[in-house]
């Protein structure tokens, strides 16, 4: 039934040709019209240094183990641009809506409690409603942007690529700047074959980057592997598809003490892969801070 679908959407597909002429007016008047500053960006600001900012017809995919910050680092991008006014839909499918609303008050509360020399609060007693007067008080007045809580969340309980196709056509209808998928590996998957549902999934994502002009954040995860060398294209799980498909790459990876992370850019379409940005994750806030550049880049 699936190479059924697939087939259907292949024949579905327009096959049409266009004179270079044509293309050539149209791509330099989007490049006349483009106005770098309301562009999407990177919350970690070296990575726009090197890439320049997330543009409309990008697919990027942020990669690494578990447990080492992918979400975390989609939250913070998603406020980062949410905050300059920009509309988000956010399809998180590992966390419930109600984790992604606690790691976001978590992070705005103990900002507060930094602010006011208040000690902060561990996340595990965040959870477990086991707050100081002062805590509880600083919580109860918390306020939030406007601008955040414009951003539409996907709450279904699983999603397949129909399904997501579906969804993302009515989402069209108001005008995203960004869709955040959290993430690739918790999509519902037709049969046992990995690599082929993968396949398909980021073939199916890069067709929307470029009809709809609308860039997609994609989270992965990479497969087993030795954690003494860098990561690359081959250790993305499920398939070869995933680097291919991809405008952009982006390695997480953190050192044994848990607190420097460098993100290595695998793959850049624009900007070119082997550059690397090291930050310090600071778990109070959730959030990477104190970027640098890695002098002697990282060859892939």
């Amino acid at each position: 039934r699936g190479q059924e679908r697939n087939q259907e959407r292949n024949q579905e597909r327009e096959i049409s040709f266009t004179k270079w002429g044509s293309v050539r007016h149209q791509a330099l008047d989007n490049l006349r019209r483009l106005d770098a500053s309301t562009l999407c960006e990177y919350n970690v600001s070296k990575l726009n240094d090197y890439l320049g900012a997330i543009f409309p017809t990008q697919l990027v995919t942020i990669a690494a183990d578990a447990g080492i910050g992918k979400s975390d680092l989609c939250l913070q991008l998603i406020a980062h641009n949410a905050m300059k006014g920009k509309n988000i839909i956010y399809y998180q499918l590992e966390m419930s809506s109600e984790e992604i609303i606690y790691r976001n008050t978590y992070t705005a509360l103990n900002k507060k409690l930094i602010a006011s020399n208040i000690p902060c609060i561990s996340m595990i007693n965040f959870s477990m409603n086991r707050f100081t007067d002062y805590q509880r008080k600083a919580l109860d007045e918390l306020t939030f942007d406007k601008n955040m809580e414009q951003v539409l969340i996907y709450t279904g309980d699983s999603l397949d690529l129909d399904s997501f196709l579906s969804s993302f056509k009515m989402i069209i209808e108001s005008k995203p700047d960004l869709v955040v998928i959290d993430h690739l590996h918790y999509f519902t998957m037709e049969g046992d074959n990995l690599s082929d549902n993968v396949g398909r999934i980021m073939r199916e994502l890069k067709q929307l980057t470029k009809k709809y002009r609308i860039p997609i954040i994609l989270v992965s995860h990479l497969r087993r592997r030795d954690e003494l060398k860098d990561p690359s294209l081959a250790d993305l799980f499920g398939s070869s598809n995933i680097g291919k498909e991809s405008d952009v790459v982006i390695f997480i990876t953190r050192d044994r003490e848990g607190s420097e992370t460098t993100f290595h850019i695998g793959k850049g379409r624009i900007a070119g892969n082997g550059k690397s940005v090291t930050a310090v994750y600071d778990e109070n806030l959730h959030v990477y801070k104190n970027a640098v550049a890695v002098t002697k880049p990282i060859i892939f």
